[in-house]
């Protein structure tokens, strides 16, 4: 097999796994096509020059398919780099990373419960680089999210009681993720896609609010364990 005859083929392995997944909205565009344009409106540099690369690819396939003489002298040259490319696609499509993938498991999360104090939580988040901190039960379901806005919150508004004095409990009514003021929080479930993990930190906004983290559940509900939590840290290592 030449290298024109394997890129044909390795098109077409990556046409066919598009076919998957493009295949219940009709065929009014190539699934190549469609896929391209897709990852062109990423907000990742490196994932829209992926899609420019495949519509390239797409016009070149077109042609040799099409145009039985075009290189009948050999003038266009399949290159490695460009089997490589196709070759690197059909793997992402065939085995693409899950939230589990690349969320930081429960067992190396800086977490805590509600019977912790305050200032040793804000001591490990200042350690650790941590500003916001999941709140779990015993059964390490998710109660909420700590954060020194949901500190400021509390100070502003009860002044019942010194800092040094408080509890995590103390400010239970701040801490459900839906209560934040300036952070937005959502949950997936552990087989959703990685990439539409990357996609919702740099694009999704909630009422004005960022997406700051997602927390992994197995099936995408608050009202089971947690396993684990992404940040925007771990979707850059994701492009990268």
């Amino acid at each position: 097999m030449n290298s024109a005859q394997e890129f044909i083929q390795l098109y077409n392995i990556l046409d066919n796994l598009l076919e998957n997944r493009y295949r219940q909205n009709g065929r009014n565009k190539s699934y190549i096509m469609t896929y391209a344009l897709e990852l062109q409106k990423s907000a990742f540099a490196k994932t829209i020059e992926r899609g420019r690369t495949l519509n390239l690819i797409r016009q070149l396939r077109n042609s040799l398919v099409h145009d039985f003489d075009m290189n009948k002298d050999g003038l266009i040259e399949i290159t490695p780099k460009l089997l490589n490319f196709l070759q690197e696609e059909i793997e992402i499509l065939s085995s693409p990373k899950r939230a589990i993938h690349i969320c930081t498991k429960l067992d190396k999360l800086l977490y805590a419960k509600l019977e912790d104090r305050v200032n040793d939580l804000l001591v490990k988040m200042v350690h650790r680089g941590n500003l916001q901190v999941p709140i779990l039960n015993d059964n390490f379901e998710l109660i909420g999210v700590f954060s020194p806005n949901v500190l400021i919150r509390y100070l502003t508004e009860k002044r019942d009681k010194n800092s040094s004095e408080l509890s995590i409990i103390d400010l239970l009514e701040y801490l459900p993720i839906d209560k934040h003021i300036s952070e937005y929080y959502r949950v997936y479930s552990k087989n959703d896609r990685a990439d539409e993990i990357a996609e919702a930190f740099e694009s999704y906004y909630h009422k004005g609010k960022k997406l700051v983290m997602v927390f992994v559940t197995s099936e995408g509900k608050l009202d089971e364990q947690l396993l684990g939590i992404i940040t925007p840290y771990d979707v850059v290592n994701l492009e990268n």
